[in-house]
């Protein structure tokens, strides 16, 4: 960059230069930071502080465009921080550039000069964005103030039983679906997506162009080499719930197959043995009970069971009608349960 002190009289100003003597000041452009909303795909708009731990003098200048631009900045290996404020550092992860997501804080390693694309020539023909840029992209959590019509799948990850049952924290979620081709919009390609629970078990993730209104995909919770995985559907502008604890999930069918109607307003109920709140070393016979939505879908989750399994019997029921399924419940496993052929 180049800054110019003016030559100043009564009658003209002068900017410079070999005739009226101005002073010329140049500076090195060393590093360029866009910060980029994963979901919106465009600059984060919330308040923002970015700076390099090891020189916290070098503050960057806020260009119009939204760059972070750094001066003189010498060549080495540096931690670039990029920190929403307060208020807003609960909506995002720092997404890492190789896939997934930061657990915590938003610092990442620098080493400047930053080598130039190698798809680029050299030098890049006009119009080239600035150079060095990073890109830094900022991915939501559960806490991301999502539009009402947002495509997601939401949940809760938990661990242990009994007493000890809790939110898992960092376990990596997972899933990939089929994606409308930016290029071709006939086209569609695969889109993995990557989130991390939060420190309660929570997590989120964001589905987008979808080439039809629903879509099957498979969820995977994975941990210490360790995973889970759940077979769900999503659809268009709705959030779905997935949760990876000890929970029965299923659906109320009118018909013999997987193509039947759903069936609206049946009770589905059941009753297990749960740990005392009372006393930790006794166990209540505790009953749960819920409906079917309007495409006949339901969930029971059970809480502090006191076996890693358990058998149940599961039933469903309406106008004076039901149908009853034994069944086996394991602890952090969503068991599916569906009832077909329902009177």
């Amino acid at each position: 960059m180049l800054y110019k002190r003016p030559f100043i009289t009564r009658r003209f100003v002068a900017y410079g230069g070999e005739l009226f003597g101005g002073d010329t000041h140049r500076h090195r452009l060393a590093l360029a930071v866009q910060v980029l909303d994963d979901f919106t795909g465009k600059q984060v708009e919330v308040p923002l502080r970015v700076f390099l731990k090891e020189l916290r003098q070098a503050r960057p200048l806020r260009k119009q465009s939204g760059l972070f631009c750094f001066e003189d900045v010498p060549s080495g290996n540096y931690t670039l921080v990029v920190e929403p404020d307060l208020l807003t550092a609960d909506w995002f992860y720092l997404k890492l550039s190789g896939g997934g997501v930061k657990p915590n804080g938003f610092e990442l390693p620098v080493t400047l000069p930053i080598p130039q694309p190698p798809e680029w020539p050299n030098p890049p023909p006009p119009p080239a964005p600035p150079w060095p840029r990073l890109d830094v992209t900022l991915a939501p959590k559960g806490t991301y103030p999502f539009p009402a019509n947002a495509t997601l799948v939401r949940g809760l990850v938990t661990t242990g039983t009994g007493n000890a049952l809790r939110g898992a924290a960092g376990v990596t979620v997972k899933g990939k679906y089929r994606q409308v081709d930016p290029t071709d919009s006939d086209l569609t390609l695969p889109k993995e997506i990557e989130t991390q629970t939060d420190d309660a078990g929570e997590y989120v993730l964001f589905f987008q162009k979808l080439p039809s209104r629903k879509q099957a995909v498979t969820v995977v919770a994975v941990k210490d080499g360790q995973s889970l995985e759940q077979e769900v559907e999503i659809k268009e502008g709705v959030t779905t719930r997935v949760d990876f604890t000890t929970s029965v999930r299923g659906r109320v069918r009118a018909g013999a197959n997987a193509a039947s109607p759903g069936v609206e307003g049946v009770t589905v109920s059941t009753t297990y043995q749960q740990i005392s709140p009372a006393d930790s070393n006794a166990t209540v016979s505790t009953e749960i009970r819920t409906q079917t939505d309007d495409v006949g879908e339901y969930v029971l989750i059970f809480k502090k069971i006191p076996a890693p399994q358990q058998s149940i019997t599961v039933t469903a029921a309406k106008g004076g009608k039901q149908v009853q399924q034994q069944i086996e419940i394991i602890e952090g496993v969503t068991t599916k349960v569906d009832f077909f052929n329902f009177p």
